[in-house]
């Protein structure tokens, strides 16, 4: 009974209300993710409610919206995007945040605080490793996006915004620097 509720939840969705930094201007909207997913795993292919393609373009939602129309969908190249910024605070906390026993294993982390240089973008902020792990090792996973908490993004056009969770593309990052 428990894993058949798992299962319903995993199968709910939440919209989570992001904007998507590229080369291009900045789009925002929400992207569909499944309720008992951490957005993290989500963009880094960690989890699919079903095996069918590779999963190389993210979906936006909303993006342009004028009512009484369908909703519009922009679909970004995961590969082309600098990194996506969240705007709701608890968004960046996943479902770890929540109360009770927790679906995956919990590993304590220490913030560690950089700046990441990206083509277009600076970002200053808080990543996290885990006591036993360096910034190499975690810049050196699989994973495509870094996640990055309290950040301030700016560019040479004079933007600063300041946002709760990014996550950062690994494969954008020119330099990363820092206390670690």
């Amino acid at each position: 009974m428990a894993d058949e509720k798992m299962i319903n939840q995993s199968r709910a969705e939440n919209f989570l209300e992001l904007e998507v930094y590229t080369q291009s201007p900045v789009e925002t909207g929400k992207m569909p993710c499944p309720s008992i997913v951490r957005v993290l795993d989500l963009l880094n292919n960690q989890f699919s409610p079903d095996d069918a393609g590779d999963k190389s373009f993210l979906e936006l939602m909303g993006f342009g919206a004028v009512a009484g129309q369908d909703t519009p969908k922009l679909y970004f190249r995961k590969s082309a995007i600098d990194l996506i910024a969240f705007t709701d605070t608890n968004t960046g906390r996943g479902i770890g945040a929540a109360p009770g026993p927790k679906v995956y294993p919990f590993v304590s982390k220490m913030p560690r605080r950089v700046t990441i240089e990206l083509h277009s973008y600076t970002v200053v902020g808080s990543i996290h490793c885990a006591s036993d792990q360096s910034v190499l090792t975690m810049l050196n996973e699989r994973k495509a996006f870094l996640p990055v908490t309290d950040a301030v993004i700016t560019n040479g056009s004079g933007f600063r915004g300041e946002r709760p969770f990014v996550a950062i593309n690994k494969h954008q990052i020119i330099s990363l620097r820092g206390n670690h």
